[in-house]
């Protein structure tokens, strides 16, 4: 099953600051394969200064405009050679409308199969938060980003 949420652990305070510390969304895979994502198809807030918003909004990529998420980069297990293969922030860059379902399966592939046992529980959880996230309104959302976890043996 990929993990498909984190749990809170703790609070931590660092240089007067406080931070949540959350679980290893690791722990319990053999080789966990996971996924950096950004959601939404803007990657900055209305709160944020002018000059922030056109920075962020020189950065976001036509991409992520388009599809609404974009890979800043994936590890993948191959069955073939039994490695561990990073996909960087390049790979992510590479996606297009035309190519983004093939491209998302390159980090579903383990070289033997597409890890469609994992695809399922990963859509079915999106499909859970685009519900949730588009129907309350206590929160708004910006620079968000996903960790999507399985293990790839």
């Amino acid at each position: 099953q990929p993990c498909l949420y984190f749990r809170y652990y703790q609070t931590v305070c660092h240089m007067n600051d406080k931070y949540l510390e959350l679980n290893d969304a690791c722990f319990g895979f053999k080789v966990p394969c996971g996924a950096d994502i950004k959601l939404g198809s803007v990657d900055f807030c209305s709160l944020d200064s002018p000059k922030k918003q056109e920075i962020h909004r020189e950065k976001n990529l036509g991409i992520q405009r388009a599809l609404g998420f974009r890979f800043v980069g994936a590890n993948v297990y191959s069955q073939l050679d039994s490695k561990v293969h990073s996909k960087d922030k390049k790979w992510g860059l590479s996606f297009t409308v035309q190519n983004a379902a093939v491209k998302t399966e390159e980090y579903l592939n383990n070289g033997r199969e597409i890890r469609r046992d994992v695809l399922a529980p990963i859509v079915r959880y999106l499909s859970s938060l685009l519900d949730y996230y588009t129907s309350q309104r206590l929160f708004w959302l910006c620079r968000c980003s996903l960790l999507v976890v399985y293990d790839g043996v």
